[in-house]
């Protein structure tokens, strides 16, 4: 019988273990105010949007970019990773939407 929804895929399941047991199961992300210590997540420093990779891409599992996290502290910065790829996208598009209206200057009907 599947087990669906238990954690991902048996690689997963052990990059996370590993990532718990080299930390010590200590937050290594330590956000103050926000912080409970005990670390139960996986955090990847470099998110996968600026990596430019899939979540199921081999680089998804390298160890140099990873660190425990507790739920608070993961939750935290997530939040802010999201809150600033999505400033860029704005930005982005404005800039886009500037570019397009852009009109050349037109001579006045006077100007004859």
């Amino acid at each position: 019988m599947a087990n669906y929804g238990q954690g991902g895929s048996r690689a997963l399941r052990r990059f996370n273990a590993f990532i718990l047991e080299r930390a010590g199961h200590r937050c290594q992300i330590n956000i103050g105010g926000v912080c409970i210590g005990h670390a139960t997540q996986v955090d990847h420093i470099r998110n996968f949007a600026t990596l430019g990779i899939p979540r199921n891409h081999a680089e998804a599992l390298d160890p140099h970019n990873a660190q425990a996290a507790c739920e608070p502290c993961h939750e935290w910065k997530t939040e802010r990773e999201r809150i600033k790829a999505l400033a860029e996208a704005n930005r982005r598009r404005a800039a886009a939407r500037r570019a397009r209206l852009r009109r050349k200057p037109e001579k006045h009907p006077g100007d004859d």
